[in-house]
């Protein structure tokens, strides 16, 4: 999306000036907005994305407003408009929408400080109970990041070539879709983030935590929320000590939110399953757009080695030791 044209639109519709520069994405663009001193963010969504996808997030963004989480606000357009057309470089229309700046250390910056993980495990609980209020659709429609619908990942990967990983992924996904999901049936749902990764967690001044990055949401069982976040801090440590960052994290989420037996029981194979999403979508995009195989892949080497840890966990004693942490089940 060619900067000028993401200028004329933030001045024509929004009334914003300023300086506007690219942020990272694998999919979306999205642009920092800095007019007179406040900080926005543009997000335009790929050409391919459902327009049920960005009814669901919407939903879900509005519905936090005015809540005590620190997430992105919608910011209305000059004539009251949320979800806009604006046209790309190649004359094709896309939908786009600002949200406000969510000021923050990414968590990424300090996933190693003890403590840090149960702050963010008691956040991401809090920010699910809203969303369990949520008026959003019962339907998320698809995306190629929901663990309840492994097929479009397992298509993909027969299409692409996965070199040594292939194995370790197509293991992961098939256990995913033949033992993880028929235990799933009977968990509780709701709308969860789904991409609560330690770029989109935010640290601030205070205790408090913010979340970034909506745009993976989906209708789930609430358990993948902890399973996505999770699956990040599988090599700190050994995620089947009571003293793991993955342990403080489960403790931190279920010092808010009670978590049944049954939920933590498909813990381990639902984080397995998102480490082989991750890196299987990472590998299929480098494929394919191989001018930004560089970025994709930038996360590829960390996630082998936490799918390496969690294929050697002994989940007996990990369900245990989870357990031992406090949690109320």
């Amino acid at each position: 999306m060619p900067l000028d044209l993401v200028v004329d639109h933030l001045r024509a519709r929004y009334g914003m000036g300023g300086t506007v520069s690219c942020l990272p994405g694998e999919h979306d663009d999205n642009f920092l907005v800095d007019s007179a001193g406040e900080r926005s963010v543009l997000r335009v969504v790929a050409r391919d994305q459902e327009e049920e996808r960005d009814r669901f997030v919407l939903a879900l963004l509005r519905a936090l407003e005015g809540s005590a989480i620190a997430c992105p606000a919608l910011v209305p357009a000059t004539d009251g408009a949320i979800d806009l057309l604006m046209r790309d470089g190649a004359g094709h229309e896309r939908r786009s929408w600002v949200t406000t700046f969510v000021h923050g250390t990414p968590w990424s910056e300090l996933l190693d400080r003890p403590g840090a993980a149960a702050v963010v495990g008691r956040g991401l609980a809090h920010l699910d109970q809203c969303l369990a209020e949520a008026p959003a659709p019962s339907s998320s429609g698809r995306t190629p990041w929901d663990l309840t619908r492994p097929d479009g990942a397992l298509t993909l990967i027969d299409q692409v070539p996965l070199g040594s990983d292939d194995g370790r992924i197509r293991a992961s996904l098939l256990e995913l879709q033949d033992t993880v999901l028929p235990a799933l049936h009977d968990l509780p749902r709701q709308p969860i983030h789904n991409d609560a990764n330690p770029d989109n967690v935010l640290l601030q001044i205070g205790g408090g935590v913010g979340f970034i990055d909506f745009g993976d949401a989906v209708w789930a069982p609430r358990i993948v929320e902890l399973a996505v976040t999770g699956s990040y801090l599988a090599d700190i440590g050994d995620p089947s000590s009571p003293d793991s960052a993955l342990a403080s994290l489960i403790h931190g989420y279920g010092s808010v939110v009670a978590l049944r037996p049954d939920e933590l029981r498909v813990l381990p194979g639902l984080m397995r399953g998102r480490l082989a999403l991750a890196l299987g979508n990472a590998l299929a995009r480098a494929h394919y757009r191989p001018e930004r195989a560089e970025y994709v892949l930038r996360h590829a080497d960390r996630a082998r080695r936490r799918m390496d840890a969690l294929g050697a966990l002994n989940e007996d004693h990990a369900l245990m030791a989870w357990r031992s942490t406090g949690v109320k089940t």
